[in-house]
């Protein structure tokens, strides 16, 4: 019986992808401290985040972690206010009603206070994408005034995958493949008019730029449309799958999860 030939399935197959920020990017890079300048966007749509603007010691480290298969990953510190911002936003974050899912490898400590993990719109107004850690360690998806999931369990010290979508005005927070909530009727419109930031938030006013980590990223990964209903949970369900092979992390996965033992595949 004739087989369709398949490659492995990545990114690129995503709808709406807009941003890819790739562990095989960092793979390129020297390791040692302050290096991380510039993470690439591996989409080709152009959406390179850069270092904040404190000067070099902003900017990530890079090191071969054992959390992530030996693999080289950015490292971001508290104490050194290290973050990652795209400025100006792309007209692309601009989801209006529609649907998007942002998606993370990462393991972070306790720096004492909020962990962020990206943050859109904050500044000027209340319609904003918070994903973060709290004080406890419990994962917290924050969509502006339209509600929060928060996770029951700490995950700091922990390796982890996770992800967060709106679909069709649903909210939800995926951790290692598991839901762990979900809202309805988020209907929240997202602009983009303020700088888009990876590992820390900025209040504005005298609070300013602050939520800055401590930890390790191996991968990171977004995209939306201001269309709804057009992310599917087949489409996460894939994007996890890659991300737990890509940067070797599948033993988180349930055993019940499609793509446990091995990567997504599609047909060529």
């Amino acid at each position: 019986m004739w087989v369709a030939p398949q490659r492995d399935w990545t990114p690129f197959d995503l709808p709406y992808l807009i941003g890819w920020n790739s562990s095989r990017f960092l793979q390129g890079l020297s390791v040692g401290e302050n290096t991380l300048s510039n993470w690439d966007d591996s989409s080709q749509n152009g959406n390179t985040l850069t270092s904040g603007s404190g000067g070099a010691a902003e900017r990530p480290d890079t090191t071969v972690s054992s959390n992530f298969g030996g693999k080289t990953v950015a490292v971001f510190d508290k104490a050194d206010e290290k973050n990652m911002i795209l400025n100006p936003p792309t007209n692309a974050l601009d989801f209006g009603l529609g649907d998007f899912f942002f998606a993370f490898a990462f393991r972070f400590s306790d720096p004492s206070g909020v962990s962020i993990l990206c943050s859109a719109q904050r500044q000027s107004n209340s319609s904003e994408i918070r994903l973060f850690l709290n004080s406890s360690g419990r994962p917290v998806f924050r969509l502006g005034t339209g509600g929060t999931i928060t996770g029951s369990d700490s995950l700091f010290d922990t390796t982890t995958l996770l992800v967060a979508t709106r679909v069709a005005g649903t909210t939800s927070l995926f951790v290692n493949g598991v839901s762990i909530g979900s809202l309805g009727g988020t209907v929240v419109v997202i602009g983009g008019d303020d700088p888009f930031r990876l590992c820390a938030v900025d209040l504005g006013g005298s609070k300013g730029v602050t939520g800055f980590p401590t930890g390790e990223m191996a991968e990171f990964i977004y995209g939306g449309s201001g269309s709804t209903g057009v992310i599917t949970d087949f489409d996460r369900q894939r994007l996890e799958g890659y991300l737990a092979h890509e940067v070797g992390i599948s033993s988180v996965l349930p055993t019940t999860h499609p793509y446990k033992y091995g990567p997504p595949k599609r047909a060529t």
